[in-house]
């Protein structure tokens, strides 16, 4: 079994965004007298900077787990999706250009979607060892007969991993 983790590397610009925006929108709370509205907008901003927050941090502790058996994610939420009964795979890519150059990873990320039994899990590029997760669950994808939308195709064309 091999354990891959998100590397703080990773996701310490996320650590920043969501500690700057939290701390932009929640400061004026406390230090002004706000209308309602005001209340109302930055309070609900700075629940989506905690929530972003939040999550990054559950991302930071998650241990994924690649075997002969599937693939699991254990931490706080943690999930499994077993090889036997795998029935969907999908690989997306979400540019932070307008080009949506697949061939320039570092201009956005891959997200790699799979189903399950009852479970999903979601796995996000900036993980140490994606590609070898992407290549395992591909190559069983492809035992078991699942058809792969065009753009997880293109997708794993990108990696390299095209049939």
């Amino acid at each position: 079994m091999t354990e891959y983790r998100y590397p703080l590397r990773a996701l310490a610009g996320d650590y920043v965004r969501s500690a700057v925006g939290f701390g932009l929108t929640g400061t004026p709370l406390l230090l002004a007298n706000p209308a309602s509205a005001m209340i109302a907008v930055l309070g609900g901003l700075s629940l989506v900077f905690a929530a972003f927050g939040l999550r990054t941090a559950l991302r930071h502790r998650t241990v994924i787990r690649l075997g002969e058996a599937g693939v699991s994610a254990e931490g706080p939420l943690p999930r499994t999706v077993n090889w036997q009964e795998l029935r969907g795979m999908t690989l997306r890519f979400y540019s932070l250009k307008r080009g949506k150059d697949r061939n320039a990873i570092d201009k956005g990320w891959m997200q790699l979607k799979l189903v399950g039994g009852e479970s999903a899990l979601v796995i996000d590029s900036t993980l140490d060892g994606f590609e070898a997760v992407v290549a395992r669950a591909t190559t069983v994808a492809r035992a078991r007969g699942l058809e792969f939308a065009p753009d997880t195709v293109a997708n794993l064309a990108a990696l390299g991993l095209a049939e």
